[in-house]
């Protein structure tokens, strides 16, 4: 009975293992058995050919990872810059909510049923100086915002009546990234009305 042959499946393991069987038959083997210079010539092209190929699939991979870096640093620094002038739009006294919509920066038009009405958190910018959550008010009066260290205890850390909700508390120790949790509810006649929002997780670092 022939036994199975083995055969390296990892690329890296392929090109050592390649290598040293075309040396070894070129230089010891292909006399005893038999193995043709044609064969012989064929095997060395394949080598340096899994060789050249290996190091141009690494290339490219690190271009292409270059280029994801440099996509996600565009979108990344569009994203801030266009939050940032929304967010000083919105803060404008002459703000129509209407100018909202028209750019679609809400999602939730209507009045919502008051007993399972859910927070909607359009977006959350973690800054060195704050964390800020821009929400959608629809047709209630604001948000309670609570928070928690550990996703089991919650307490009142704010309320809020026009969007975004800003953050500004600092770490507890200082220098020492923390974990924080947050969950919104919304507000009517001052009372939390409606389900919570899923909970947020956020690495604070303001210092």
């Amino acid at each position: 009975m022939r036994k199975a042959i083995y055969y390296p499946t990892a690329d890296t393991e392929i090109l050592v293992f390649y290598v040293y069987l075309v040396k070894l038959i070129a230089e010891s083997l292909a006399a005893k058995y038999g193995t043709s210079a044609e064969t012989v010539a064929k095997l060395r092209d394949f080598a340096e050919r899994i060789e050249a190929s290996l190091k141009q699939a690494k290339a490219d991979m690190e271009k292409a990872q270059s280029s994801v870096r440099a996509k996600d640093a565009v979108f990344s620094e569009a994203r801030e810059e266009m939050m940032r002038e929304l967010q000083r739009m919105s803060h404008l006294s002459n703000f129509d909510e209407a100018d909202a919509e028209l750019m679609g920066i809400r999602r939730i038009k209507g009045k919502q049923d008051p007993n399972t009405a859910v927070p909607v958190i359009s977006s959350i910018t973690v800054l060195p100086d704050q964390i800020i959550f821009d929400w959608v008010k629809s047709s209630f009066q604001g948000i309670s915002i609570e928070g928690s260290y550990d996703g089991m205890t919650w307490v009142e850390i704010g309320r809020d009546f026009r969007s975004p909700y800003e953050d500004t508390r600092r770490n507890r120790q200082a220098g020492q990234p923390e974990a924080r949790y947050y969950r919104f509810r919304y507000l009517l006649n001052d009372k939390g009305v409606g389900l919570y929002s899923a909970v947020t997780k956020v690495t604070a670092e303001i210092n």
